[in-house]
């Protein structure tokens, strides 16, 4: 039962990622709003990512 529990989470988690878009996250009407709430959105994921990666980076030292 277990394994077809978690097989049905898995493929409604990944339907839902499927039909995301920037367009609907961001809400903007033009690709210039959108664009421009994408990039304020990865800056943060990137800096993020940075950090993490130091910390892998002078674990792995």
């Amino acid at each position: 039962m277990k394994p077809l529990t978690f097989a049905a989470c898995l493929v409604l988690w990944s339907a839902g990622s499927a039909i995301a878009d920037p367009a609907t996250e961001c809400g903007g009407s033009s690709q210039v709003e959108i664009g421009n709430c994408v990039a304020d959105t990865l800056a943060p994921v990137d800096a993020t990512i940075e950090i993490y990666l130091g910390f892998a980076k002078s674990s792995a030292e």
